[in-house]
């Protein structure tokens, strides 16, 4: 196997460790797995496009990979925030959890704005 190939591999293996890790320990990420299949059937059903699934799905994907990323920070300051530096990891550990709330909220209104498109209300006049 070509380096490149193999590199891919072990990358990919390295990202499915991640992801297990934060399946298992995670309470917010098996959270978001479960919103993220709930949100997936109902895609799939209500959506006229194969584009409108998309449309919809994406900031519940991005809510879950800024999770993964909130997990990792939170792993690092909970490992090395001791001292007086305490309330700077304290900010570090709010403004990443603040960028998936904020994900997961333009979720929400992705999928309110998409459906209140639907029933007819499309005009922001």
């Amino acid at each position: 196997m070509t380096k490149p190939i193999r590199h891919l591999f072990k990358s990919a293996a390295h990202s499915l460790n991640g992801l297990r890790f934060a399946a298992n320990h995670e309470f917010s990420f098996r959270c978001e797995i479960l919103l993220t299949g709930i949100a997936g059937i109902m895609a799939v059903f209500l959506c006229r496009k194969l584009f409108d699934v998309v449309y919809l799905m994406t900031p519940i994907i991005m809510a879950m990979a800024l999770e993964l990323c909130n997990t990792a920070i939170e792993k690092i300051v909970d490992e090395f925030g001791e001292g007086q530096i305490k309330n700077t990891f304290k900010i570090i550990k709010d403004c990443a959890s603040a960028a998936v709330f904020l994900m997961l909220l333009w979720g929400a209104i992705t999928w309110g704005l998409y459906f209140l498109e639907g029933a007819g209300f499309s005009s922001l006049k």
